[in-house]
């Protein structure tokens, strides 16, 4: 159990404090994953002040994650307004729960930064707090940072199973600015933009930009010979391919198969430039799409690579 002081007054009065278990601790929701934190308000006022009641009205803060490294946030939080009346002279307690959002990009950070426990540090805390017979009746309580330490066993075997972790990770989706050649700077660069709508729950535009980057292979490759002035997409996508991965680079039922995949992930990603309801895609279809796109798009970088040392041999 850590805990830390709630402080009044300038820090003159000590009126309480709060406590977290990190046993208590937990994920909830994996389609819209998060963090609960449980924290214990314990208040009192102490005798020698001259007020006789004090009212905590809401907590807000920061959260960081501590690894070897250096601090990572993690998020900023703020309670909904509730109420804990104290009098002078007794307690008080109330429970209350803290919700973060966490997306997969983050726990794969964490994942990456973390060895065995995981170190979290709540700090910038602050409190909301009325005062009847103060003029001006509001003002800030202030607390140390509160440091607690989430275990190992308990962060793997019950909080990354509630938030799904565990079946993203079966298969391992390449970051972009290392899978991806050069010779797709722009689709990086859409792709970039992909995870940040994203990581914001805007899922129709993360698969518009996933279109952006898949065409950046026909529009990145230079045009055949035979190929019409007014060609579209899935004609380029063909007839590119077949120019620039001849048959000693990709067979020609494997180059037929990639031709086909990319054209259909194109197809699938230009449905919000039509007609349709907002909101069209969910989280799982945005995520798939940014995997599929990442990993054409690596793959026909590698081949493109691969004819160049071929070549120069």
């Amino acid at each position: 159990m850590s805990e830390t002081e709630i402080l009044v007054s300038g820090g003159a009065d000590k009126v309480g404090k709060i406590k977290i278990d990190p046993q208590k601790v937990r994920g909830e929701d994996a389609l819209y994953p998060r963090l609960c934190f449980q924290i214990d308000i314990e208040g009192f006022i102490p005798h020698f002040v001259t007020y006789q009641t004090l009212t905590i009205l809401q907590l807000s803060g920061d959260i960081h994650i501590l690894n070897q490294k250096k601090k990572k946030k993690l998020a900023n939080f703020q309670s909904d307004l509730f109420r804990l009346k104290l009098n002078k002279g007794s307690q008080a307690r109330k429970p209350l729960t803290i919700e973060v959002p966490i997306n997969r990009h983050q726990l794969v950070q964490i994942e990456e930064d973390r060895k065995g426990n995981l170190q979290v540090e709540m700090n910038n805390l602050q409190m909301l707090i009325f005062k009847k017979e103060e003029d001006p009746p509001l003002e800030i309580g202030h607390l140390d940072p509160l440091k607690f330490t989430i275990s190992r066993s308990h962060w793997v075997e019950d909080i990354l199973p509630a938030l799904e972790y565990d079946k993203f990770k079966l298969i391992e989706v390449p970051i972009p600015e290392k899978a991806i050649s050069e010779i797709f700077k722009k689709a990086l660069e859409e792709l970039e933009q992909a995870q940040r709508y994203y990581n914001n729950g805007e899922y129709d535009e993360a698969v518009s930009r996933c279109r952006k980057a898949i065409q950046q292979i026909p529009d990145t490759l230079s045009r055949s010979s035979n190929e019409g002035e007014k060609a579209s997409i899935p004609t380029k996508v063909k007839q590119r391919l077949r120019q620039h991965l001849p048959e000693n680079i990709l067979s020609n039922s494997k180059r037929e198969a990639l031709s086909t995949m990319i054209i259909e992930i194109w197809n699938l990603t230009s449905i919000p430039h039509h007609v349709s309801p907002p909101k069209y895609f969910n989280r799982y279809d945005a995520e798939t799409v940014i995997g599929t796109t990442t990993f054409l798009l690596s793959y026909v970088g590698k081949l493109l690579k691969t004819k160049e040392t071929v070549s120069s041999a």
